[in-house]
């Protein structure tokens, strides 16, 4: 149960990272302010880190089994 939940909390930040991708690439030319992009790129940033570290973390916390299946 908690690899799943360490897995959904990876997947979470990745989608957050996407969603502001999207933003970012969903923006008017009018709308393109510099502080706004900035911001979008700040909040890719933040989303990206927290993912990475969490797989870090993760893989400090749960080592991959190569022998072990999650399902197991």
């Amino acid at each position: 149960m908690v690899l799943l939940e360490m897995e959904w909390t990876q997947n979470w930040f990745q989608f957050k990272e996407t969603c502001w991708h999207q933003r970012l690439e969903d923006l008017d030319d009018g709308e393109r302010e510099s502080g706004l992009q900035c911001y979008c790129y700040k909040q890719i940033a933040l989303w990206k880190m927290l993912g990475d570290d969490a797989d870090k973390l993760f893989k400090v916390i749960c080592p991959p089994d190569p022998g072990h299946s999650a399902t197991n």
